[in-house]
């Protein structure tokens, strides 16, 4: 199920190497915050794997659904960098057409919708919320 080259397995290995990390980036932004893996899956990459399948593309990541929590049965799921960077808890929220998003994907979304460049968007978008001329 599990070939130690497979993606699914490679991504089981960062998750766990972050979870466990003693120092440095991973150790600040993971372990020093109590992120952690669960237990049943610590030491078992298949079982891992079967619950979270295998990733639709080699370019998704596990992701943590709610970010207060560790990689556990109901908190992680594939997602795109794209997808990862809109569950980020620094992230400003906005709505946008009744819709709760990043700032970033209402951005892209409003550029889509008007048929702009997303630069322009987001250099109108900041000059409103930066107290710039609109």
């Amino acid at each position: 199920l599990t070939k130690t080259g497979s993606v699914a397995y490679q991504r089981w290995v960062a998750v766990r190497k972050r979870c466990n990390a003693k120092t440095g980036a991973e150790y600040r932004d993971y372990a020093s915050k109590g992120i952690t893996m669960c237990a049943e899956w610590m030491d078992d990459p298949v079982a891992f794997v079967e619950y979270i399948g295998e990733p639709p593309t080699p370019e998704h990541t596990v992701d943590r659904i709610d970010n207060a929590k560790g990689y556990e049965p109901g908190n992680v799921r594939w997602a795109t960098v794209l997808e990862q960077a809109n569950n980020k808890t620094n992230n400003r929220i906005v709505a946008y057409r009744g819709e709760e998003m990043s700032l970033s994907a209402m951005i892209r979304r409003r550029a889509a919708d008007e048929g702009l460049p997303e630069g322009l968007v987001r250099s109108r978008v900041e000059r409103k919320l930066y107290g710039g001329a609109t």
